[in-house]
């Protein structure tokens, strides 16, 4: 059967898969590295979740991940800097009760995300609450 839509630039045929098997060598991965780098130096933007250290950065890293889900990085800003301040450690949050949660989520949306589902499991496993 005759292709109808004229292919675009971004297709992607079946046949053209094994294009996208292409294994770096070390060489060209360390160039790709370095770009990569000088890149995202250049551009960085200053956001709370990258000032964060030790023990408590990947939960703050974890809980920016969740709060931009389908949300404006200038939006979850100040949403993130007042969870932090309430709820610092996994434990914390783990404690909470849900309308303590729901309060401090409020007007992020997504509520759901912040009291059920996912969060939840993870601090149950994490934390044993």
């Amino acid at each position: 059967m005759e292709r109808i839509v004229k292919k675009q630039k971004s297709d992607v045929d079946i046949e053209d898969l094994h294009l996208l098997e292409h294994k770096f060598s070390p060489v060209e991965a360390r160039r790709v590295i370095e770009l990569l780098e000088r890149h995202y130096e250049q551009t960085k933007r200053d956001l709370p979740w990258r000032r964060l250290e030790g023990p408590n950065r990947a939960y703050g890293v974890w809980v920016s991940e969740v709060m931009l889900q389908q949300t404006q990085v200038a939006t979850v800003i100040p949403f993130f800097e007042r969870f932090m301040a309430k709820f610092p450690t996994l434990q914390d949050l783990a404690r909470a009760d849900n309308d303590s949660l729901l309060e401090i989520w409020s007007g992020l949306g997504f509520y759901r995300r912040a009291c059920e589902g996912v969060l939840r499991v993870l601090f149950f496993f994490f934390c044993g609450v």
